[in-house]
């Protein structure tokens, strides 16, 4: 049977239902238990093509802490997809008190940074700063960041920032998550939902969550994308890296967040987040820094809601393009461009922090729309 272009081959999971991935898994000998995980989340996937699952109950595929290699895209097309959730390791939380030192150049700034703690962090892990305060240039510690080096004795990290103007100093203090699910994708999409399917659902407040998704910056790559009528909703802390475009909604579909401060955008070479033909990013305190085009981007009617967000040392910090509409308050600093807009587009552009912005906006905030930019407009009215 074909239900939207997926088979779906009939049994019925009727009960709450664990599945389990981990570095130690087997695909071939593994049967998705705790005691014999699987070793990749499309195994999961693959079983779970086999069967429906009953309403009100839900699939959980669990990662387990560890970082994994990819050399093909998760691609989520379950007819039931809004009942399965894709769940990592409870991230590790740690405060930040100072920057001991920096080095590099912009777009690859490498941090020394102060801990209370380094237990059960590793190298290669990712490290999300949030709460930069103190110090000087605080904005600019922002990010979700590579570990690069545990120092044990010192109790001290190293991270390698993409932030593309300036670096922090001194006393700045940080809320640090450290995600240890570290999904790593060579030459392919990270998480994919297309052609009307969906994973997770916002009623429930289910979904993906506590997993680091990590590019190659492959050209025509995305971290977590959804097109042709599909959703992601992103349960709890979401960390992606390293793609053209992190996350990307487009063609009527939706990436979702219930709660604030649950995604966030690392390095990439094009930008951090795009909503784009009538689709929708809605995600209340984004953090999306460290990229060299454009921290969030609403293009062709596309629409970023993102509230309360950050988006510091990016090539652009928000745009809005060809009638998009984006929306955006909080930390909006130490970008190239603080904001633009283009083509009858509207950016509501309401940062309460524009500290370090080479330049502020184009065309000028607050300014009556004018042909030469189409008939955009720039508002800043809180």
């Amino acid at each position: 049977m074909k239900i939207a272009g997926v088979t779906i081959l009939g049994p019925w999971i009727t009960a709450d239902t664990n599945l389990y991935i981990a570095t130690t898994g087997d695909d071939s000998t593994g049967d998705g238990s705790s005691g014999a995980p699987w070793a990749t989340i499309n195994k999961a996937l693959s079983y779970l093509g086999g069967y429906r699952i009953a309403n009100g109950v839900y699939v959980t595929i669990n990662v387990a802490a560890g970082h994994y290699s990819f050399a093909s895209s998760v691609n989520i097309r379950h007819v039931d997809g809004t009942q399965i959730r894709i769940v990592g390791a409870t991230p590790v939380s740690k405060t930040m008190s100072s920057v001991q030192s920096s080095s590099g150049g912009a777009g690859n700034y490498s941090i020394i940074v102060n801990l209370d703690s380094v237990s059960d962090i590793a190298v290669g892990d990712y490290a999300i700063f949030r709460t930069c305060a103190g110090g000087t240039r605080p904005q600019c510690m922002f990010g979700v960041w590579e570990i690069t080096n545990v120092d044990a004795v010192n109790t001290r990290i190293t991270v390698t920032s993409t932030q593309q103007v300036n670096v922090p100093s001194g006393n700045v203090t940080a809320a640090v998550t450290v995600l240890t699910s570290v999904l790593t994708f060579t030459g392919v999409n990270g998480i994919t939902v297309t052609d009307g399917c969906s994973i997770g659902n916002r009623w429930e407040d289910k979904g993906i969550a506590y997993l680091m998704i990590v590019g190659d910056l492959t050209a025509g790559t995305f971290g977590i994308s959804t097109l042709n009528s599909s959703s992601i909703f992103l349960e709890n802390v979401i960390g992606v890296s390293n793609f053209p475009i992190n996350v990307m909604a487009t063609i009527n579909s939706t990436v979702t967040v219930l709660k604030a401060n649950i995604l966030n955008s690392g390095k990439s070479s094009i930008g951090g987040l795009y909503a784009g033909s009538a689709s929708v990013i809605n995600a209340a305190g984004v953090l999306s820094c460290g990229s060299v085009g454009y921290g969030a981007n609403a293009y062709l009617s596309g629409v970023c809601a993102i509230g309360d967000c950050v988006l510091c040392g990016n090539g652009i910090g928000q745009q809005a393009v060809q009638e998009g509409v984006i929306y955006a308050m909080g930390t909006v600093a130490y970008n190239t461009l603080g904001a633009y807009a283009r083509g009858m587009s509207y950016n509501y552009y309401a940062a309460t922090d524009k500290t370090g912005n080479t330049t502020d906006a184009t065309p000028t905030a607050d300014a009556a729309p004018a042909s030469g930019y189409d008939y955009s407009f720039i508002d800043t009215a809180i």
